[in-house]
């Protein structure tokens, strides 16, 4: 006699359906509805509150959670907003002035966009200084190859 394993499907919340819903009308990548669906549910877990209970302030509290307990990292943070803006302001049409009530967070200036603002771009004979790394290395490289092989040639 064969055994079948058949997996309970949580029972999907209202809440939960209609945000799905709402994205696949906006297309968003199945990556994306399932990074979104978790980030609310870890948002309602917090509180232990449905999220549609919950206020700017709850989300104030949770962003303080993440980044000073959790030390998350701003572009995670970023995603556990974007999340929470797309329920909020979408599926559950609040009337919040979003960049105040749920600010996002600074993303620290990446490397490269130091070296390619256009005042240090414009001097000639510039290059940022890692390409001028590289290109040392690669010049001392090519000369102790060089070196080596005259020396194995004696």
């Amino acid at each position: 006699m064969q055994r079948f394993h058949i997996a309970k499907e949580l029972p999907m919340t209202v809440l939960r359906q209609r945000m799905t819903e709402d994205m696949q009308v906006r297309n968003l990548s199945p990556h994306a509805q399932a990074s979104h669906l978790q980030q609310v549910s870890l948002f309602a877990r917090y509180f232990r509150m449905s999220p549609d209970a919950l206020t700017p302030e709850h989300i104030r509290t949770y962003q303080i959670y993440l980044t000073n307990e959790k030390r998350l990292a701003p572009n995670s943070i970023h995603t556990a907003v974007a999340a929470l803006r797309f329920l909020y302001r979408i599926t559950l049409k609040k009337d919040w002035t979003f960049g105040e009530d749920i600010p996002l967070p600074k993303k620290p200036q990446s490397r490269a966009g130091r070296y390619r603002s256009p005042a240090r771009c414009r001097s000639p004979g510039h290059t940022p200084p890692q390409r001028k790394d590289r290109s040392t290395r690669q010049l001392k490289y090519a000369g102790d190859a060089a070196r080596r092989s005259a020396e194995s040639a004696k």
